[in-house]
């Protein structure tokens, strides 16, 4: 019988016993860091970039809503006032024109319309609209903001007031203004 040792073993399999270097394991460390640290480091910058993005639009669209509100109640208030006057004097020609110019020169405008107390249109852009009753929940939004104002004229030192409405998820907006004949409330202005 032959005897064996244990070392003629571990050297016919050649399985040695031999330990990595201090070099290896600082390269693989570092690999292992490098690999985590890479990707995490991009999410993160990504996720901030992105975030600081939709913040700065986010700001951005509030700042053009609230100009293109100050603008839409300037003009509305002065719509309101020519439309006084012509309705004092009956000329609905003047408004018809008024309303059909302002509406072909202005591309933020889609419409102008003038409603009386009980939301039957008067004067409208599109002439085909004219005489129509409200017939849709904007309709009765904006006749009930017409109605919501004082019967009587108030103090004209004050400012017109203007009513917005949001529309088609804020995609449109919709002033509204009431108009006075004398002291009386006579309908409103939606543009």
């Amino acid at each position: 019988m032959t005897v064996v040792s244990k070392s003629a073993i571990f050297k016919s399999a050649k399985i040695t016993n031999k330990r990595w270097s201090i070099r290896t394991y600082l390269i693989l460390m570092n690999l292992v860091f490098m690999v985590l640290l890479f990707p995490s480091v991009s999410i993160l910058y990504w996720n901030k970039s992105t975030e600081q993005h939709q913040t700065q639009l986010t700001q951005n669209i509030d700042s053009l809503r609230a100009s293109l509100t100050d603008r839409g109640a300037s003009l509305s208030r002065s719509m309101a006032l020519n439309a006084e006057l012509a309705l004092a004097g009956f000329d609905f020609t003047f408004l018809t024109n008024v309303i059909k110019q302002v509406v072909l020169n202005d591309k933020d405008i889609s419409y102008c319309q003038i409603i009386d107390t009980h939301g039957i249109v008067i004067i409208h852009s599109d002439p085909a609209i004219i005489g129509s009753k409200p017939d849709n929940q904007l309709d009765k939004t904006a006749l009930g903001r017409v109605n919501a104002h004082i019967k009587h004229r108030p103090d004209t030192s004050l400012q017109i007031p203007v009513d917005f409405i949001n529309v088609k998820n804020n995609h449109l907006m919709e002033a509204i203004t009431p108009l006075y004949l004398g002291e009386d409330l006579w309908g409103g202005l939606r543009c």
